[in-house]
This record gives structure tokens, C-alpha cells and sequence, in this order.
């Protein structure tokens, strides 16, 4: 039995500037391996190596509409972001065919939004500000594929 009684359907992470990003794989080599991502307070679990190739696949698609719509680094302090202590708040565990799209979103004078693409991976929703976030987290994808991919039996 489990003491949860909510289900969280959908979650947004604002990311801009170099994001400190870890990748890791347990259990390599066993039925149980999977492979972590962890971007500041977002963890991603992955077993699936074509899970990983689609969400990698999809951020490096997002490239054009990156490019276009937002600046190489954004100016944080417009960002409407509090500053906070980087503990994991969301767990997310990726499987099965995860929908996947990418949109750009133009700033709205008045409101708290700044110019970003939003890239959805199943439940989660990226809204990448600069291209330097864009870069890093692109990478740390194709990193993820590839390490599950390296070990898959």
C-alpha cells in the first residue's frame, strides 16, 4: 500500500546558463539497470535505451527553434526565477513512447514569461531560455542514450 494519495500528471522545469548536470547508470548489466539524470532539482530514471535516443533525438530537433527564439545566454536576473537550494524536488521516471514536442513561446511585455522554448518529454516540460542551457542538456541526453546503449545485455 502506498502513503501517496496524489498523482502529479505534469511538471515544468525554467532552465537558462550552464546547468550543473549529472549522468549516471546502476546496475549496469542486470534487468534493473537504468540510467539517472540529475538537473538541479529534477531527477530523470531511464531504462529504456530507446526512451533516452527519443528524448535526445527530440532536444537536438529543438536546435532551429532554439537558435531563433532565444538568446545565447539570458539575462538571469529577468528570468523570475527565486533563488533556492538545489535538493531534488521532482523524480521522474521516463518509459514506454513518451509524446514529445517542441514550441517557442515569445516573451509577453507585462508578464512573468520570457522568451523560451518549451520541450515536452511525457510529463515534463523543459522552458529553455538560452542556448547555453539548450547546449547542455542536449548533450547530457545523448550522454544518458549512449551509456544505456553501452550497456545494454
Amino acid at each position: 500500500m502506498s502513503r501517496h494519495t496524489s498523482t502529479i500528471t505534469a511538471t515544468a522545469v525554467r532552465v537558462a546558463g550552464s546547468i550543473p548536470v549529472e549522468v549516471s547508470v546502476r546496475h549496469i548489466g542486470t534487468t534493473d539497470q537504468e540510467a539517472g539524470m540529475r538537473m538541479g532539482e529534477l531527477l530523470v530514471y531511464v531504462r529504456s535505451p530507446f526512451v533516452a535516443e527519443r528524448v535526445a533525438d527530440t532536444w537536438h530537433m529543438a536546435k532551429p527553434v532554439v537558435c531563433a527564439a532565444v538568446p545565447p545566454r539570458a539575462a538571469v536576473g529577468k528570468l523570475h526565477v527565486p533563488v533556492r537550494v538545489a535538493l531534488v524536488g521532482t523524480i521522474v521516471r521516463l518509459a514506454g513512447h513518451p509524446v514529445c514536442t517542441i514550441v517557442g513561446v515569445p516573451a509577453r511585455s507585462g508578464h512573468e514569461h520570457p522568451a523560451h522554448v518549451r520541450i515536452e518529454v511525457g510529463p515534463l516540460a523543459w522552458e529553455v531560455c538560452d542556448q547555453l542551457a539548450w547546449h547542455t542538456i542536449t548533450r547530457a541526453w545523448r550522454r544518458l542514450a549512449r551509456m544505456l546503449n553501452e550497456h545494454e545485455e
